[in-house]
Order: structure tokens, then C-alpha cells, then sequence
């Protein structure tokens, strides 16, 4: 006889329960009619429970327990992500936090929860009960199959997904995942029961059943032209400068919360700086750096006094681009402070290129080939120590699309109290500065200055960036797109800002990068002066990371890091260091999913890196779980399909806790949320 038994685990009573017996009793039907050939009980046979390989077996014994097979977000308008782009390459899961109560869909079998809860990774191994951790509320139970229930997104913490069913635990955390079981002749990991891999769609083979759940509270600022985005963290307090056409409010200026841009043409004041509350997102001040009709692009940089410097380009005939320390048209009334260029009629307020203001004006749209609206391009600004009791040193790298070489532009100056010498411009005296306290600081170039125009590269594009040495060498990266690949540059010796025109000699890394890797780079130096880039890998549409351990080295380290579909677009490259470990992390974008909540993502290694050990993401196609890299759910879509997007935004709050921000609908930031 061949035969098969079909058992339904959800008949159990309460759903689950352990140590439960089945039992098949076969009865020899001629001892039901002619009473002979009657068969001796299955249960007298000497057989041990669960041992298929014996005839008769009594009962076989079962714990009947919640397990979970899927989780999914379909809730796309509200920051709900895709099957294929929910789990991180170490299978977690990233879901934006809310009050949805019915956000999250879990599916398996066995489930009638009676508490469910997020516990942390040191507790997830044994002594879990219904009343560890934190606890999700759930509804939507299935009851006529068991099989699935819905999950509020409403968490306090990140961590293992724990449901309980009739207080038995489901067991996807605490399966082994290198169980073999009833499957002996499998003999690759990916194979096993309780892992889960997938090779068509994110090849990853490393998935196993355990369920993670990493919840992102990501925040709306509420700015919704924050053209340009670049954000650095004060504390846990992200501050975003960028180019707002719709200006400002025409209303009193000040410091506070809801202030305006003054009354003169506040619609006008478009480079504007912004800090919101790292909690909430809500707006802690805005500042309103300068006005005009037009600008385009935003450079910021923050001293280590905490002050803030500026660049942005008046963008029309005879306009002119304005360097900015940290505040400039609020420091007048009606926030009269206005940019080289076009003016009105009658206007008697300051001008960028007015002496004994915070505003420098450097060259204009129509210097050298004549005019070309949009020439300068992706700013880039570093500044290096205290302005408030000695000085900064400012550097500034742009990308100038109206030269003959396709240059890029290195301008070099000091800011502070101690900046003397011939040639030196007076900033504004007394005022309010962001720090609190007044200003009395100087900047030794002038203003209509185009001496201080320094040649870095030519043969280069937008995609560049720019680092200084702990000795103050400026070391450069861009991709040259003649040669289709990115190329390294470094000053011979220091360049302090002491001399803004003298001539800087520039020396050629030998290094030669791979072909086609280099659009979207973005360059970061750590402790040891070793140079960290991310780029996207035109060849491949991969992330690459590349590590050079001093700037004069010879040696290349390049990986994959993720290779999902297409990403690596507008990367930017920071790193942690902890304990002696420097950890790389990169946000990017994701061009596959452009238009949708998917796009923007984090990668960072698992594993410090040195000229030893640079892991690779991906080998062969194929995760290595060397890398993790995951999506960020979005509140609104990120606008990447723009070059007005300019970048990712990263950097880290006051737990070490990496924070991305990005221009969507409006300004949007935020990270996970620990366990």
C-alpha cells in the first residue's frame, strides 16, 4: 500500500502547542468482517518516535510553532518599499516608522498572535518570553487559515521580529540556519531548510529566515525647493544649506523660528541655510544668506567654531558668484543685503562687492570666454580651524564649463581675527553671528577677485571632489571624461590660505583607475590621512568603493560594494571611526528605482578597513556579506533624475548613527533606529 497523510497544523487546538502527537492507525479492514487476521496495536511495536526508518512507528511528537515566511510593505505612498528592495544584504528588513496599523504584512502559518515583539540582537537567543522587548501592535488575524495578520510600523526600536501564538515563540531567530534535517544530501549553505536564497533577482545567497526588522524615522522638513542639498549635523540637528527659488517670507529677519528675509524683495533671498530639530524635523531657523532674481548652486562648509561659509552664483548677465561667511542680508534690517549684478533703481542697502560685509564677490558669469549661465558648477568647500580666535583656512573647488580645458577652479583664503597683511577685506563688525556671539573677522582677498582663480585639473567634468591632509596638502579627485576614467592630484606641499593668488604646483597620483568607474565620486580622508572614494561604475552600473592609503601611494584598492539593479549615482563617501576601526559608509542612489521611495541607499563595510583588508561587496555577481547595504524608505520620492539633487547627503549624529538627507518632494532626513 502507498499512501500519504495530509495534516493541517492550524486544527491544533489554540493553534500551537508543544509536544504535540500524531499518530496513523492502519486496521486490517477483513478483521472488521470476518473477525480473524486481527493486527497487533501499533503502539505495542517496539519502535522509537520520530525514526522513520521503522516499521509501525506508535506517534511521532511535534512542537506546532508560529512561523513567519514573508514580510512585505505594499503601502508604496507611504514609504512602503518593494519585495525585491525591503531587505538589506544581510536580510534585514528597512521599514519607515509611522502610525499605519495596518503598515506591515506578516504571512507563515500558525499565527494567531497573542503578543508580538521587537527584542535585540544580545537577547535573541534564549529566554525571550511574550513580555521581552517592545511591542507592535497587530490586527488582521487570518482566522480561517492562520496564515497571515497585519503589524503597526508604529516602533520604538529596531530588532528581531518575535510573534507568539498561544505564548509559543515563533522560531526563525533561534533555528540553526546550517540545519541539515531530513535533507542530508545537500551540501551547499544556500540550500539548506532555513536559509533563503535568491539568484535571479538581488543575488544573494546569503539570506537566511531570520526576520529583522530596521525602522527608519525619517523626517519632512517642509522646504520643498532645497535645490543643491548639502547638510552637515550640529549634534543631532541636521542643517541643509541650499537654493530655494520661492525665497523667503517678507518679514522681519532673525535668529528665531518663522523669521523672514526682511521686507525688501524677500522672495528673492534664495541661498538660505536651514536647521531643524533632529527629533522632529521641525524648523529651529532659517537663514536667508543673500538675495538676487536667480541663483544656482550651493557650496557649505562649517569651521571648527561653528561657523558657516557659502558659495552660490548670481546666475544671469553680469551676475556674480558670492562667497558667504555664515551670515549676510539678515544682518540688516530688511535683509537689504544683495548680489553683484543686476540691481533696481534706487536700491541703497549693501552689495556683495561693498566693503565691510560678509559677502565677498568673486568672478561673474561673463569672466574670461564671455558669458555662460550655468558655468560654474558642484561647489565644493572645506574649512579648516577657528575663525573666532585665530583663523580658518577656506578652500573651494569648482568646475568651470566655460573654459577652453574644461577647468577646474582651486581658490584658497583665511577667515578670522588674526588674518592681517595688504590686501585684506574687512567682514561686518558687531551683529549677531549663528554662533551667538558678534563678529570682528577678516578675509585676506578682496572682492572682484579673479586672481585667486587657481587652474587644479583640466580635461575634467562636474564629477569631482576635494580633501585636505592633516598638514593642509589639498588633494583633488575628478573624472576625466577624454580619458574615461578618474584621476588623482595633490599639491606638492601645504596650502594654508595665506596667499589666495599664489600659484600652487600640483602632482599627478601614478595611479591608474579602472576604466569608467569615476561619475558621482565623492572623496573622504580618515584619521591617517587615508583617502576613501565611492563612484559609480558606468561600466557595470555598480557602487565601487576605492581605498589609497596616502596620497602619494602607488597602490589601488577597488571593490564592488552593490551591484541591485543600477546604483552609484550621486554617491557621498564618510567614515566612523571606532576603536581603532575605520569603517567606510556610502549613501547613493539608485537609478532603477528612480521616481519611486527605493531609490536612496547605505552601504557600509562590515569590517575595518586598511591597505590590507578592503572587502569586496560583491564577487562575481554575487553578495559576499562582507558589505551591508540597504534601502532608506522615503517619505516622498527622491528627486535624483535632477542635477539640481547634487548629492546624497551623510553624515553622523551623536551616537554614531549615520544620517542621510536628500531633496524629495521636500528636504527629507533621517537614519534608523537603534535597538
Amino acid at each position: 500500500v502507498s499512501w500519504q497523510l495530509d495534516w493541517d497544523s492550524s486544527r491544533v487546538s489554540g493553534v500551537a502547542a508543544v509536544d504535540t502527537i500524531i499518530r496513523a492507525l492502519a486496521v486490517d479492514k477483513r478483521s472488521l468482517t470476518a473477525g480473524t487476521n486481527t493486527n497487533a496495536s501499533s503502539e505495542t511495536e517496539n519502535a522509537v518516535p520520530g525514526d522513520v526508518t521503522a516499521n509501525n512507528v506508535p506517534s511521532y511528537q511535534f512542537d506546532v510553532v508560529p512561523y513567519i515566511t514573508a514580510i512585505a510593505t505594499p503601502n508604496r505612498n507611504s514609504g512602503g518599499l518593494k519585495d525585491n528592495n525591503i531587505r538589506s544584504a544581510g536580510g534585514r528588513y528597512s521599514i519607515i516608522q509611522g502610525t499605519d496599523p495596518t503598515f506591515i504584512s506578516v504571512t507563515g502559518f500558525n499565527l494567531d498572535p497573542n503578543a508580538v515583539r521587537i527584542v535585540d540582537s544580545t537577547t535573541v537567543g534564549a529566554g525571550i518570553t511574550s513580555t521581552s522587548g517592545v511591542g507592535l501592535a497587530y490586527s488582521g488575524v487570518d482566522t480561517a487559515t492562520y496564515r497571515s495578520f497585519s503589524l503597526s510600523n508604529d516602533s520604538t526600536a529596531s530588532g528581531y521580529l518575535e510573534v507568539f501564538t498561544n505564548d509559543i515563540r515563533s522560531v526563525n531567530n533561534v533555528n540553526d540556519n546550517d540545519a541539515r534535517g531530513s535533507y542530508p544530501d545537500l551540501n551547499t549553505p544556500e540550500e539548506l531548510p532555513n536559509r533563503e536564497p535568491d539568484r535571479f533577482e538581488t543575488k544573494n545567497l546569503t539570506f537566511t529566515d531570520d526576520r529583522y526588522l530596521r525602522f527608519f524615522e525619517m523626517h519632512d522638513t517642509g522646504v520643498k525647493n532645497g535645490y543643491y542639498p548639502e547638510m552637515l549635523l550640529d549634534g543631532d540637528d541636521p542643517v541643509f544649506g541650499y537654493v530655494d527659488f520661492t525665497g523667503g517670507p517678507n518679514t522681519n529677519v532673525g535668529l528665531a523660528p518663522g523669521t523672514g528675509a526682511g521686507n525688501y524683495y524677500g522672495s528673492y533671498a534664495m541661498p538660505q541655510r536651514a536647521r531643524f530639530d533632529g527629533g522632529s524635523g521641525a524648523e529651529l531657523t532659517t537663514e536667508y544668506l543673500i538675495k538676487a532674481s536667480i541663483w544656482d548652486q550651493m557650496g557649505m562648509a562649517r569651521d571648527d567654531a561653528g561657523r558657516f561659509y557659502h558659495l552660490s552664483v548670481y546666475n544671469r548677465d553680469n551676475g556674480g558668484m558670492s562667497f558667504i561667511y555664515d551670515r549676510y542680508a539678515e544682518l540688516y534690517a530688511d535683509g537689504k543685503g544683495w548680489g553683484t549684478g543686476i540691481g533696481f533703481g534706487g536700491y541703497d542697502g549693501s552689495n556683495s562687492e561693498d566693503a565691510n560685509n560678509n559677502s565677498v564677490t568673486l568672478e561673474t558669469v561673463n569672466f574670461g570666454e564671455g558669458l555662460l549661465l550655468g558655468r560654474y558648477q558642484n561647489p565644493r568647500m572645506a574649512a579648516i580651524g577657528d575663525s573666532t580666535t585665530s583663523h580658518a583656512k577656506v578652500y573651494m573647488l569648482y568646475y568651470d564649463d566655460n573654459t577652453t580645458d574644461r577647468n577646474l577652479v582651486f581658490r584658497n583664503l583665511r577667515v578670522g581675527t588674526d588674518v592681517t597683511g595688504g590686501g585684506t577685506a574687512a567682514l561686518y563688525s558687531g551683529g549677531t553671528s549663528s554662533t551667538g556671539d558678534a563678529y570682528a573677522q577678516r578675509a585676506n582677498i578682496t572682492d572682484s577677485n579673479t586672481s585667486g582663480r587657481i587652474t587644479a585639473a583640466s580635461d575634467a567634468s562636474r564629477y569631482f571632489d576635494m580633501a585636505v591632509t592633516d598638514d593642509f596638502r589639498v588633494i583633488i579627485v575628478y573624472y576625466d571624461e577624454s580619458a574615461g576614467r578618474l584621476k588623482l592630484r595633490y599639491s606638492d606641499g601645504p596650502v594654508d590660505g595665506s596667499s589666495p593668488t599664489g600659484a600652487v604646483t600640483w602632482i599627478d597620483s601614478p595611479i591608474t583607475f579602472p576604466e569608467y568607474v569615476g561619475n558621482y565620486v565623492s572623496m573622504t580622508l580618515d584619521s591617517n590621512d587615508g583617502i576613501h572614494l565611492s563612484a559609480y561604475d558606468g561600466a557595470e552600473a555598480d557602487l565601487s568603493y576605492m581605498f589609497i592609503d596616502a596620497y602619494d601611494s602607488t597602490t589601488l584598492n577597488h571593490v564592488t560594494v552593490d551591484s541591485s539593479f543600477s546604483v552609484g549615482l550621486w554617491t557621498r563617501i564618510e567614515v566612523l571611526e571606532n576603536g581603532g576601526d575605520i569603517i567606510p559608509y556610502i549613501a547613493y542612489f539608485n537609478s532603477s528605482e528612480s521616481g519611486q521611495r527605493d531609490s536612496v541607499k547605505l552601504a557600509y563595510s562590515l569590517s575595518g578597513v586598511t591597505s590590507g583588508n578592503v572587502p569586496a561587496g560583491v564577487e562575481n555577481g554575487f553578495t559576499t556579506g562582507e558589505w551591508e547595504y540597504l534601502n532608506v524608505p522615503a517619505i516622498t520620492p527622491p528627486q535624483g533624475g535632477s542635477l539640481m539633487f547634487k548629492q546624497v547627503n551623510l553624515d553622523f549624529d551623536s551616537n554614531d548613527r549615520p544620517v542621510v538627507g536628500y531633496l524629495g518632494t521636500n528636504l527629507e532626513f533621517g537614519g534608523w533606529i537603534p535597538e
